[in-house]
């Protein structure tokens, strides 16, 4: 994935849409674990995959629903030559990465609080490759992945302000994912194979969120 880009006219609908209703607190935010990584060299203490760029979080009292988002995309032309034979690779990404969930909290302070729940997962991405061969057949590869997956959520939330929050948290999903890969080469019958995972990925406290309070 060689481009990401943020969800932003999504987020602002619907951050104003939450935001009209004065009974309930709507909290937009961003993951900035990569800044820190870059500016410490924390690699290491900050080394838990999460693929959420952005996130919303609305509700009221001790009850809120929360959901996240990213996607990535990306394009690539490659003039390559092997023994002498001239081709172009062309190669086209897409990725989704989406979560719904809700999640309660427990006031531990003045400034601290302690939040728990679950979320469900809908992942999608897609891999073209294209082949344009000079001496033989062109070739074209397909590939897409579909994952779903659920699990409980453990935060923590500390107020540096009181319309600016920064959040971390531990989680513990199942996924299942449908892989699918198609072949076409020339004059060639077309290959397919699909296959189906079932993946437990607990995901550490590593990840760290700036919300920020409408």
């Amino acid at each position: 994935m060689t481009r990401t880009y943020l969800l932003l006219p999504l987020l602002f609908f619907a951050g104003t849409a939450m935001a009209q209703d004065g009974k309930k607190n709507t909290e937009l935010g961003i993951n900035v674990t990569n800044i820190i990584t870059g500016l410490f060299d924390a690699d290491e203490l900050l080394g838990a995959q999460d693929p959420f760029l952005l996130s919303i979080k609305t509700g009221k009292d001790n009850k809120y629903f929360r959901m996240a988002f990213n996607m990535a995309a990306g394009h690539k032309e490659e003039d390559l030559d092997d023994g002498g034979s001239k081709f172009t690779r062309t190669t086209d990404d897409l990725a989704i990465f989406s979560r719904f969930g809700f999640e309660r909290r427990k006031t531990l302070g003045k400034r601290s609080t302690l939040y728990w729940g679950g979320d469900g997962l809908f992942n999608w991405a897609q891999l073209n490759t294209k082949t344009n061969n000079t001496s033989f057949e062109d070739f074209t590869a397909k590939n897409q992945i579909i994952g779903l997956g659920a699990g409980p959520v453990l935060g923590f939330q500390f107020a540096v302000h009181p319309r600016i929050l920064i959040t971390t948290e531990t989680a513990m999903y199942f996924f299942v994912e449908w892989d699918k890969t198609s072949q076409s080469f020339g004059s060639f019958p077309d290959v397919e194979e699909t296959s189906t995972s079932y993946d437990f990925r607990p995901r550490l406290p590593g990840a760290i969120y700036v919300h920020f309070v409408l």
